[in-house]
């Protein structure tokens, strides 16, 4: 932060943002989220991106604020990247596919509800009777 000044650029971390010294871990991603640095949390490749949801809840799990690791796997990549305008955050307008949950999407109890690709329901594990 002493050498950016104002300038807030992202930080991008594939899975290996944990790292452990004895019985210490250290949470990179939370560390530079602390210090109002965006994070972006990535898989490397798009088979890894299913687990995308695990690494930012142990992000979570090990320091980083939950509303933080959210957008680290959601909007901020998008701005990185300069998509935001497009995808990132459900908007009006924007492209979307998304999943609803149970419960906190960073909690591993929460399970699928419904999944939405290209504007069409795709998975829906909603209980029967509820309206669809």
């Amino acid at each position: 932060p002493e050498i950016l000044g104002d300038h807030k650029p992202g930080f991008l971390f594939t899975p290996n943002f944990l790292t452990r010294k004895g019985k210490r871990v250290r949470n990179k991603a939370a560390k530079i989220s602390e210090s109002g640095i965006p994070v972006g949390l990535v898989s490397g490749d798009t088979e890894g991106s299913r687990y995308l949801p695990l690494h930012a809840a142990l992000a979570v799990r090990y320091g980083m604020d939950p509303t933080e690791a959210l957008k680290a796997i959601t909007l901020y990549p998008a701005r990185m990247f300069k998509l935001d305008h497009r995808i990132g955050s459900l908007k009006r307008g924007k492209d979307a596919d998304f999943v609803v949950f149970s419960g906190n999407p960073l909690e591993m109890t929460s399970r699928v509800q419904l999944v939405v690709v290209n504007g069409k329901v795709v998975v829906d594990n909603r209980q029967k009777g509820e309206k669809k």
